[in-house]
């Protein structure tokens, strides 16, 4: 036996997808402020963070690299890269075929490091996903790929 669909009206459709952009923006601040509260005792901030598990999944990258990925301009990036050189968990290498560019790596404290935000953000990922089955994340998944393709647009 079949169910048919309800219609729903462009109002009802308006509303739930209200709703379910409110709630992705919950689970997003949610995740956000719990990984923060994991950095603060780490003694990392966002940003820091961010940059070393960049580096950690590319194995290098340039300071402009880094300036776009983490959406910042490069006065920006070149103080928070200063920091982390700073506190040995990067290690700034003049190109060889250009010395204009500068390439950051992560020393063995900043590996080490990386590892742990890792470890601690997957612990975080597996406690928000706990209980959902693995079609419906495969599911939402791909939903949330369509929403950002359509944002594109």
């Amino acid at each position: 036996m079949s169910v048919r669909k309800e219609e729903a009206s462009p109002r009802q459709d308006a509303v739930l997808g209200n709703e379910v952009l409110s709630e992705l923006l919950k689970v997003r601040q949610r995740l956000i402020n719990s990984f923060k509260e994991e950095l603060r005792h780490q003694g990392v901030t966002l940003a820091r963070a961010r940059a070393l598990l960049a580096l950690s999944r590319e194995g290098e990258l340039t300071q402009t690299s880094v300036a776009a990925y983490l959406e910042i301009e490069g006065p920006s990036a070149v103080r928070l890269i200063d920091e982390l050189e700073k506190s040995g968990l990067v290690l700034r290498q003049q190109d060889v075929n250009d010395r204009r560019i500068k390439k950051l790596l992560l020393t063995d404290k900043g590996r080490d490091m990386s590892q742990r935000l890792l470890d601690k953000w997957q612990e975080i990922c597996d406690k928000t996903v706990f209980n959902i089955e693995i079609d419906d994340q495969r599911s939402l998944l791909t939903n949330m790929k369509a929403m950002l393709v359509n944002l594109r647009r």
